[in-house]
């Protein structure tokens, strides 16, 4: 390549570099002047999330609250009914305890009465054992005399 080339070639390389400096340095301008808006827009919506953050907050506190009073409400009205139901348990297992202790009482009565009406049924085998050997007896005497007799 020739000198004139190059010349020119370095001259126009010089001016675009030139014309990137300008470009870049208003890019520079114009980026600065766009982050400073951006970071007062930012700003201004912090501030703004800031109090509505602090608005809400303040609703869910106020809710909280009210949660818990009616959690502590429930509480008390739940122990109530436990208190109530353990009252309840316990009268019931009175009550059982005394049919149990009645039951025991009834079982010993039948198991007496058991015990008596198997006695009877042994005597009544006996009695009738006893009526059959009896009536046998009689009715071989009777069989006698008619032989006799005749």
């Amino acid at each position: 390549m020739d000198n004139e080339t190059r010349t020119v070639l370095e001259h126009i390389a010089n001016g675009m570099d030139a014309g990137f400096a300008h470009v870049h340095s208003r890019m520079d301008a114009g980026f600065a002047d766009v982050y400073a808006r951006m970071d007062a827009g930012f700003a201004h919506v912090h501030s703004r999330m800031d109090a509505g953050f602090a608005a809400v907050y303040a609703r869910m506190d106020a809710g909280f609250v009210h949660s818990n009073q009616r959690m502590d409400a429930l509480h008390t009205e739940l122990r109530d009914g436990f208190t109530s139901v353990d009252e309840r348990l316990n009268s019931l297992e009175r009550d059982v305890n005394l049919l149990r202790a009645e039951g025991k009482n009834h079982t010993a009565v039948i198991t007496d009465l058991t015990d008596r009406v198997a006695s009877l049924e042994k005597r009544v085998d006996s009695m009738s054992d006893d009526m059959r050997q009896r009536f046998r007896l009689v009715i071989e005497r009777i069989a006698g005399l008619e032989q006799t007799t005749r």
